[in-house]
């Protein structure tokens, strides 16, 4: 069985003033004051609905029993929140309240939350630039390195060509004063090649020393704020020459040894 809808209602201002008690201008008012629905005719008047109709008795219920103020009623027949509302609603009172204690405590968390994480990334940043200062150390160094071993071998790649040449201009004789002038140089030069040829291995192996000391050995405090650990250049320098010239005598003794025992024998 198909259900009867009931038809809609509407009233005159004159019939909604009998049925609220009000007047018909104080109505008129209020349709106005709070933007209470109503339709119009083809005449272009109001009429209004049974919705309207309890909104005006409730208008009336707020104002006389009450006590809202007219801003009040507005407020409330737009569904917002006022103090004496809250005031008159202890439970709803209470219940907004908690939530905005809950919320304030969640945005202090959250608020300490984003606090330690900038924290974080600060150190995290710190940390990033040291190590990139290593790295550009570290580059820097054994571009150094390579540069000083090319030019190692460069320079007795020269000495030995000298050699070469000297030895070529030898005579067939060498009897002569010229003849041991030039045996002379060329021994001289043989010994400056030696030399350089002991410079370099012992540069090489001065290196390698060097990086197998401990870390507090070869590094001072330096960079950001004096947190960063890098090489102790002087300290590393010295090192490698005194290693270098520890060689060096070394030899010389090694060859002075050899030429006593060599004249020795002559004598024997």
């Amino acid at each position: 069985m198909n259900e009867v809808k009931e038809a809609k209602r509407y009233y005159q201002v004159k019939e909604a003033a009998h049925l609220t008690g009000l007047t018909e201008h104080t109505v008129r008012n209020y349709l106005n004051d709070f933007n209470l629905y109503v339709e119009r005719t083809e005449g272009n008047h109001r009429r209004l609905t049974d919705e309207t109709i309890n909104q005006l008795l409730e208008v009336i219920r707020l104002k006389e029993e009450q006590g809202y103020s007219m801003k009040e009623i507005r407020a409330h027949l737009n569904g917002e929140l006022t103090p004496r509302m809250l005031e008159k609603n202890e439970p709803l009172k209470t219940a907004i309240e908690k939530r905005v204690d809950e919320l304030e405590e969640n945005l202090s968390t959250k608020t300490e939350e984003m606090s330690s994480m900038k924290e974080a990334m600060e150190v995290l940043m710190k940390q990033n630039n040291m190590l990139l200062e290593q790295n550009k150390e570290m580059y820097e160094q054994n571009r150094v390195m390579h540069n000083e071993i090319k030019l190692l071998r460069q320079e007795k790649e020269a000495e030995n060509l000298r050699l070469e040449n000297y030895m070529k201009a030898l005579p067939e004789t060498a009897a002569s004063l010229d003849n041991q002038r030039v045996l002379d140089r060329a021994n001289d030069e043989q010994k400056r090649a030696t030399e350089l040829k002991i410079r370099m291995e012992a540069r090489k192996k001065a290196i390698i020393l060097w990086e197998s000391k401990p870390e507090e050995e070869r590094m001072i405090k330096g960079g950001f704020l004096g947190l960063q650990k890098i090489e102790d250049k002087s300290k590393r320098e010295e090192f490698i020459k005194n290693y270098i010239d520890e060689m060096l005598l070394k030899h010389i003794e090694s060859q002075s040894q050899t030429s006593s025992e060599d004249d020795s024998k002559s004598i024997s």
